[in-house]
């Protein structure tokens, strides 16, 4: 499933359920008015706290409280119920079509769209890790050198961003204000944009190459610390595959060293499609794990996939210390 379904999926499921709490409440306004005129039980409760007395409420004011604290408590109790599925363990849900469901129904439409920060090593899988976390967020801040797939993957219109770059031979740094991306890059150099950037972020979303030596990641001191200090989430994504089964725990060791704990270790337990001879599927005590591969390429993310359960994880209640 594309990127753009998602979406769609969003415009058709947000307004039927919008349509069906307001259904359901008139309802039960309905059945509650209905009560009141009919049972004299009401009547005596109502005659208790309205006595014959100059000082006593009418009826009327009594009402309007009740109607307008019925209102304060069911807007309460339904934002408590959206955040509560919004950080459940979706990817536990067997349907697939009921995990997009239940995202769609939790995501930015209610909560507001959280500030991520990508740190990546560059390689194929950062524009599939782009293209997921643009489903439920245009706050991304990405620490690369922008290139024409990175600008792509991060575009709201990607056949238009596609047209203009191939028009305009002009440096992807000095369009991209221009090209309606979901997110900035900005480089990993001390700076105050980048100490505010990863200072502010909801989430650190780190993704170290395994089949790098020194994992790809490399940031200087100050900003390293910085993202130790941090109180958002730190989040490793894991390659479906490397050379050696033990490289996704080997990286989380270094990456720890390097920005401090991390709170979420995304791995992949899809492992039926045989691998090329030298490589193998990653699996970590610890780790989240879900199924991210993409079925014709078992070395890379399904970005729709991958989407649900980043949102899963950066929306997670909890910061680090």
């Amino acid at each position: 499933m594309k990127p753009d379904g998602l979406f769609e999926l969003k415009r058709k499921w947000l307004p039927l359920f919008v349509l069906g709490a307001g259904v359901f409440g008139a309802g039960l306004t309905l059945a509650l008015l209905w009560l009141y005129r009919q049972s004299p039980f009401t009547d005596f409760v109502v005659d208790v706290l309205t006595p014959t007395s100059p000082e006593a409420p009418p009826r009327g004011t009594l009402i309007s409280l009740t109607a307008a604290l019925f209102t304060v408590v069911g807007g309460l109790l339904l934002l408590r119920a959206i955040r509560a599925i919004n950080a459940s363990e979706v990817g536990e849900i067997d349907s697939f079509w009921w995990k997009v469901a239940v995202g769609a129904l939790a995501g930015g439409w209610w909560l507001g769209q959280p500030r991520v920060v990508v740190i990546a090593a560059a390689g194929p899988g950062l524009p599939i890790l782009l293209r997921a976390l643009k489903t439920f967020t245009d706050r991304i801040t990405v620490f690369a050198i922008p290139t024409p797939e990175l600008a792509l993957a991060l575009a709201d219109d990607e056949a238009a961003v596609q047209k203009v770059l191939t028009a305009l031979p002009a440096e992807i740094g000095d369009l991209s204000n221009g090209l309606r991306l979901r997110g900035r890059f900005l480089s990993p150099d001390p700076s105050p944009m980048t100490f505010s950037a990863v200072a502010s972020a909801e989430a650190l979303i780190i993704v170290p190459d395994l089949n790098s030596e020194s994992f790809g990641l490399a940031v200087g001191a100050e900003v390293a610390e910085t993202m130790r200090q941090m109180r958002g989430r730190r989040i490793l994504v894991g390659a479906t595959s490397a050379a050696t089964p033990d490289r996704l725990a080997e990286a989380t060791r270094w990456c720890e060293s390097q920005f401090g704990p991390i709170q979420t270790i995304l791995a992949n337990n899809n492992r039926v499609q045989p691998l090329p001879p030298g490589r193998a599927y990653q699996k970590m005590d610890g780790a989240v794990e879900r199924d991210l591969v993409d079925w014709e390429s078992p070395e890379q993310w399904e970005s729709a996939k991958l989407a649900i359960f980043l949102r899963e994880a950066v929306n997670r209640p909890g910061r680090s210390a």
